[in-house]
């Protein structure tokens, strides 16, 4: 009877099916001196286990730093300043010549400041993009460590 049980927990073990009790029965089981001809390769390999399990290391494992949602918001704050402030710097230097000779055509001066509002909010979302590209990297980075 204990052997047919046996069988069926390793094949449920082999399935990832198992409870930790019935892990525990089969270690025991194998681990006895009452195991049958037929389950006697299995015997050396919960032996591998029961050995390798009893083994430690000493060398540490660095904790990973987590980025925190507050650093990404900051850093995007500060990408979008810098991003302001070098549109800012491009739109100055493209209409210095044009300030210098009084700019008439005012339709040439919108059309210049939404085109260049057009770059900052692509930039912008382009940023974004590679935020939420690197917080759902750490999400399923997460999942997987857990």
């Amino acid at each position: 009877m204990e052997r047919v049980e046996i069988n069926k927990i390793i094949d449920r073990y082999f399935e990832g099916e198992t409870s930790l009790q019935e892990e525990k029965r089969l270690r025991t089981y194998f681990n006895s001196e009452k195991v049958t001809p037929e389950l006697e390769p299995y015997k050396a390999m919960f032996a591998f286990y029961e050995n390798e399990s009893k083994k430690s290391t000493s060398v540490e494992i660095p904790a990973e730093k987590k980025v925190s949602k507050k650093h990404a918001y900051k850093w995007t704050a500060i990408a979008t300043v810098l991003i302001i402030l070098a549109g800012y710097g491009v739109f100055k230097t493209n209409t210095t010549g044009v300030e210098q000779e009084k700019i008439a055509n005012h339709d040439l001066a919108v059309q210049q400041t939404q085109d260049l509002l057009y770059m900052l909010t692509d930039a912008i979302s382009t940023g974004q993009q590679q935020i939420d590209y690197l917080n759902e990297f750490s999400k399923t980075k997460n999942k997987i460590l857990k």
